[in-house]
């Protein structure tokens, strides 16, 4: 059994009972000016009867009297004194009299009563430390009549009488659970506790959500983030900054830091978890090895404007996933990858992915045609400026393809010379006096004695051939019209075997 002073009970009279207001009319005779002025449209059924009303008065003469926030007139008896000292809740009893028309209460007795903040720390004192129902009881009517007085610091007492009665709930509970926080919260926000102090509960419930995730099979993590998003306002509200002294604070003790926080820094921190939710929903949504980790980054990205890195971290992951599968990658996917980490400052990394994707190409070229090896030569030494590495690749293809026109071609233009169907290099060739053919060459003329390839090598490949054959001998004239010439060959001994016999002008 719980034991109220009269303040109490008075606070908490027909109200606590939950009785209607004509019920508290007709069954009590004792009222508090709130609970009096409740039932004004009920004073007409009280006229005569004997009554107690207690209140705090706003004006007081010789012969009458009001109280605060109550249009009523109570008239006092002669002689009356005027109350002393600093508080201003007085009790009259009387009875309610209509005189012509108007409604007077004509007062019997007053007696001055303590102010409400004496009288609640009394109160206070007699209640239980094991039972939160006194508190919330004590609390919910201290904070209806401070605000019926407009009482900022009476509305304070009684919020942490209400606070008062969540902790000693909280205490007595064997296990805390997210529902149980819910609950709580709820049931501040219908004793009118202060909404900071119904989000501090509501973040905390969020928080072991998050934490018991793992153990919590098919997570529902869009159902989840909308909880978040209605319950802790400011966390869909982009941050200008992930860094400063009050986010340290959160990152090492968030309950205690978010439930210590102002309003403005609680919006803040609400959208610090929020983002920590997204991040934990796309590491959950992570494949092994990172391959999805572009997509999820758009993903994040689109939500999380304010925090770069870890959109980034998502972006670094599918990176290293395409590392690990450098060696099946097309030449588009491995330049993609290679611009990322350049982009991101990494060269060394970019080098290496083009260099082990370049080896493993030229060790599997025994099986490609003269092209693949052109081009292989052509990217070791463009993409590594790797000319000895690119060399050594084309004179694999040449040995494959010795006729193949565009190997030639680059060997010549890399400096190297073709001598006894050899290849090389000007460094490695022997010094040889040049023969009149080679000097002709070197001139641009042409000369008897000369074959087919040395004249393409000097002019060019011919504008118009002429085959002549007859028993006696097979003729071939090459026609340059830009140089008004006429060159004709003889075949020899051998097949396709023709040396230049004449040079003349154009018939």
């Amino acid at each position: 059994m719980r034991t109220l002073t009269l303040f109490a009970a008075i606070v908490f009279g027909g109200i606590a009972l939950g009785l209607s207001s004509s019920a508290i009319a007709a069954q009590r005779s004792s009222f508090s000016i709130p609970e009096f002025v409740a039932i004004e449209n009920q004073w007409d059924d009280l006229v005569g009867e004997p009554l107690r009303i207690e209140g705090r008065y706003s004006s007081f003469t010789p012969t009458a009297m009001r109280f605060l926030n109550c249009d009523l007139f109570f008239y006092l008896p002669s002689g009356t004194p005027r109350p002393l000292g600093r508080s201003k809740t007085l009790e009259v009893t009387g009875r309610l009299k209509r005189d012509q028309g108007e409604l007077k209460f004509m007062v019997d007795s007053v007696q001055q009563r303590p102010a409400d903040t004496d009288q609640l720390q009394i109160s206070r004192s007699l209640l239980p430390q094991n039972d939160a129902e006194p508190w919330y009881e004590l609390g919910q009517k201290t904070v209806k009549r401070a605000r019926f007085y407009d009482d900022a610091l009476l509305e304070k007492l009684g919020v942490d009488l209400l606070e008062r009665g969540l902790q000693i709930e909280r205490s007595r509970r064997k296990e805390i659970t997210p529902d149980f926080l819910k609950e709580l919260s709820v049931k501040a926000a219908r004793m009118g506790i202060p909404q900071n102090r119904q989000q501090s509960l509501q973040h905390e419930s969020l928080r072991m959500q998050l934490d018991q995730r793992k153990s919590t099979a098919n997570f529902e993590w869009g159902r989840f983030r909308e909880q978040v998003e209605k319950s802790l306002p400011g966390s869909i509200v982009p941050l200008t900054s992930l860094s400063g002294k009050l986010f340290d604070e959160y990152r090492q003790k968030p309950i205690e830091t978010y439930a210590g926080a102002s309003n403005h820094a609680r919006q803040q921190l609400s959208r610090l978890f929020y983002l920590e939710v997204l991040q934990q929903e796309m590491t959950d949504r992570l494949t092994p090895g990172g391959a999805n980790g572009d997509i999820l980054a758009r993903q994040y990205a689109a939500v999380a404007p304010d925090d770069p890195d870890f959109a980034q971290q998502l972006r670094d992951a599918a990176l290293m996933y395409r590392s690990g599968n450098l060696l099946s990658a097309t030449r588009t996917e491995l330049l993609s990858l290679s611009q990322q980490y350049r982009e991101q400052g990494d060269t060394k990394m970019a080098e290496a992915a083009l260099r082990k994707w370049l080896d493993h190409r030229a060790g599997q070229l025994d099986r490609a045609g003269p092209s693949d090896y052109l081009q292989t030569a052509l990217d070791y030494d463009e993409w590594l400026d790797q000319r000895e590495q690119a060399e050594a690749v084309l004179l694999r293809g040449i040995d494959r393809y010795p006729s193949d026109a565009p190997l030639q071609g680059l060997l010549t233009k890399w400096g190297f010379i073709q001598q006894n169907d050899e290849w090389l290099s000007s460094e490695d060739a022997p010094m040889v006096e040049p023969n009149e053919i080679e000097l002709a060459i070197q001139a641009g003329r042409i000369v008897p004695g000369m074959n087919r390839k040395h004249v393409v090598a000097t002019l060019g490949a011919p504008k118009t051939m002429t085959r002549i054959a007859s028993k006696s001998e097979n003729l071939l004239i090459w026609n340059y019209p830009d140089v008004n010439l006429a060159i004709r060959f003889e075949q020899r001994r051998q097949r396709n075997n023709y040396e230049v016999v004449h040079i003349g002008p154009l018939p």
